[in-house]
C-alpha cells in the first residue's frame, strides 16, 4: 500500500472510528493495511471481508456476492475499501451494496486508482476513476472530501449517507475501462492451453 494512503488515513478524524461498527471491503493483506490505523481508535467491532482468506479477513465472500447477502441494511457505522475498486468486475453492485449496509449519517471511505496508474491484477485490474466519476457515483451522499492522491494516480474520498438515502442510480456512469497488457493476456492463454492440454 502506497505511503500517500496510509497517511491520509492517519490524518482523518478518528472520533469517527471510536465505538463504531466497521466493515472493510477487501480488507486482505496486500501490500499492507489500514486496518491497524483504524483499530488504535477502539471501533466497537471491525471486520474484513474479501473474495480469498488471508491475513486481516474475517469473512470470505465470493465476488458474485452482494453485501447484502451477508449484512443487513443501515448496519455499520463506517464502510471502508482500500485500493479495492478498481479489482471489482460489478463496481454498480459493489457501490450500492456498500451504500445500503451503511447506517444514515455513517461514512463510507474509499481510496482507488484514477487513469494513468498501470495495469496491476490481483487477480483482476477493470476500471480507473476520476474525481468526476466519484462526484457522480456519490451525488447521493454528502461528500466530506474528495481529493487526487498527490503521488499515484488515484482518488481519495470520504461521504457521509443522508438520513433519508435515495440510492443514485448509476447506470448512465461510464468508467476507464483497463485492458490486460499485452503480456498478460499471453500468460494467461499459456495456462489455459496448459491446464486442457
Amino acid at each position: 500500500m502506497h505511503p500517500s494512503i496510509i497517511e491520509w488515513f492517519l490524518n482523518l478524524p478518528g472520533d469517527g472510528f471510536r465505538g463504531a461498527r466497521i466493515l472493510e471491503v477487501g480488507s486482505g493483506y496486500v501490500n499492507g493495511s489500514i486496518r491497524p490505523i483504524i483499530e488504535k481508535y477502539g471501533p466497537a467491532e471491525y471486520i474484513g471481508v474479501d473474495v480469498s482468506p488471508g491475513l486481516f479477513v474475517d469473512r470470505v465472500i465470493s465476488p458474485n456476492d452482494s453485501l447484502l447477502d451477508h449484512f443487513s441494511h443501515d448496519a455499520f457505522d463506517v464502510v471502508i475499501s482500500a485500493e479495492t475498486l478498481e479489482h471489482v468486475e460489478e463496481w454498480r453492485e459493489m457501490v450500492t451494496s456498500m451504500k445500503a449496509v451503511l447506517k444514515p449519517r455513517g461514512e463510507i471511505i474509499i481510496t482507488t486508482r484514477s487513469e494513468g496508474f498501470p495495469w496491476h491484477g490481483y487477480p483482476f485490474d477493470h476500471w480507473r476513476y476520476s474525481l468526476i466519476d466519484m462526484t457522480r457515483i456519490f451525488a447521493d451522499f454528502e461528500i466530506l472530501d474528495l481529493k487526487a492522491d498527490p503521488f499515484k494516480p488515484g482518488v481519495f474520498l470520504r461521504a457521509k449517507k443522508p438520513e433519508s438515502w435515495n440510492p443514485e442510480p448509476l447506470e448512465n456512469i461510464k468508467l476507464h475501462q483497463m485492458r490486460r497488457p499485452c503480456w498478460a493476456r499471453m500468460f494467461a492463454r499459456k495456462l489455459i492451453l496448459r491446464v486442457i492440454g
